[in-house]
């Protein structure tokens, strides 16, 4: 094993509407793990939310980072980094009457009270129903939260709190975990782990900008964000025109 993949799932192998992976995702996939790659999946999906994925896939690597960094699976181990002031945060979600999708660190997700607009956004995104349980001062690993008019400033008016956490802005959403790892910092450690410095990165999203930066290739899908694209080594076609699929053959990593 001399090469690390690490692959983001919805809208780079995983179509977000139509809810599947093309038969060239599964054969690179396939190809990668003949070809003596290290495959990781590298999400901001809790590893609930990746259940509803289709079990083919978890065939094709050896492990999961889940939660942007922040829950690890290597060997059916979970590795967890905790949010040092989950408590206060959450605290002040609720005094703002925000709502949030958290996940515990024994890695359970659950929505903090009935939201129509959460709740449809995860089953059209992720097909996925998520559990609602009221924050009962559990240690938390992701808070996935949705500020008012998805508020840019929102953290910048609490910037204590927030000072100890690193947190993502989306198009309609925030994430926060601690500050000592994202998609990107996760990636030195896995490398660092298996002694691996050949690593190549590919995404569409505004958090995968770290984890293509962090690694040697970073490769953007053509239906990714224009922020990851401007950072990426290489941007591949769109996920309708299997830009995973071409992005692993145009660097060697498979064959035909």
């Amino acid at each position: 094993m001399n090469k690390i993949v690490f692959i983001d799932i919805d809208g780079t192998i995983f179509h977000p509407k139509e809810h599947y992976i093309s038969e060239l995702s599964y054969k690179a996939l396939k190809q990668l793990k003949i070809n003596d790659c290290l495959v990781f999946l590298n999400s901001s999906r809790s590893y609930d939310e990746m259940k509803q994925l289709p079990k083919r896939l978890f065939n094709y690597v050896d492990g999961v980072i889940s939660c942007a960094g922040a829950m690890v699976i290597i060997d059916n181990k979970l590795e967890p980094t905790i949010i040092n002031n989950s408590k206060e945060i959450i605290a002040n979600l609720n005094y703002n009457s925000i709502n949030y999708r958290y996940v515990t660190s024994d890695n359970k997700a659950y929505l903090n009270k009935p939201d129509k607009y959460i709740e449809n956004l995860y089953m059209e995104i992720y097909n996925y129903k998520l559990n609602i349980k009221e924050y009962e001062d559990e240690d938390l690993v992701h808070i996935h939260y949705f500020p008012k008019n998805n508020d840019i400033d929102y953290e910048k008016k609490y910037s204590e709190l927030f000072e100890d956490c690193n947190y993502i802005l989306t198009s309609r959403s925030h994430e926060c975990l601690n500050k000592s790892i994202d998609k990107g910092l996760i990636v030195q450690k896995i490398s660092d782990r298996y002694l691996i410095s050949d690593t190549y990165g590919i995404g569409d999203g505004n958090n995968d900008v770290e984890m293509i930066k962090m690694c040697k290739t970073g490769i953007a899908m053509g239906n990714g964000k224009q922020i990851l694209k401007d950072n990426a080594d290489y941007v591949t076609s769109n996920i309708e025109n299997d830009g995973f699929y071409k992005a692993m053959k145009y660097f060697g990593l498979i064959g035909e």
